[in-house]
């Protein structure tokens, strides 16, 4: 199911994007890919997803990085937590 709805889904979206020339391609990718510590994640922090979206997340997050002609750009909102979090992680 990962697979077909995150991974495939997200190559063949970038790869139209390639193809029809955009400007831009933004991957809504997870904070769930970095390593749980107790300081905040950078772009260089390790990696070790934390639950099966991620692990689909970060392997499409890799591999668009390589995929030539895509200018890319990967958000990955933050994991919070805490009494304002209503529905968990």
């Amino acid at each position: 199911l990962y697979e077909e709805r995150v991974y495939k889904l997200s190559i063949n979206c970038a790869k139209q994007a390639v193809k029809k020339g955009c400007k831009v391609f933004v991957q809504l990718s997870t904070g769930d890919v970095y390593k749980s510590g107790a300081t905040p994640s950078t772009e260089t922090s390790a990696t070790a997803p934390w639950n099966d979206l991620a692990k689909y997340k970060l392997k499409v997050d890799e591999e668009l990085q390589n995929m030539p002609g895509l200018n890319l750009v990967i958000l990955r909102p933050a994991v919070v937590y805490g009494i304002g979090a209503m529905t968990g992680l």
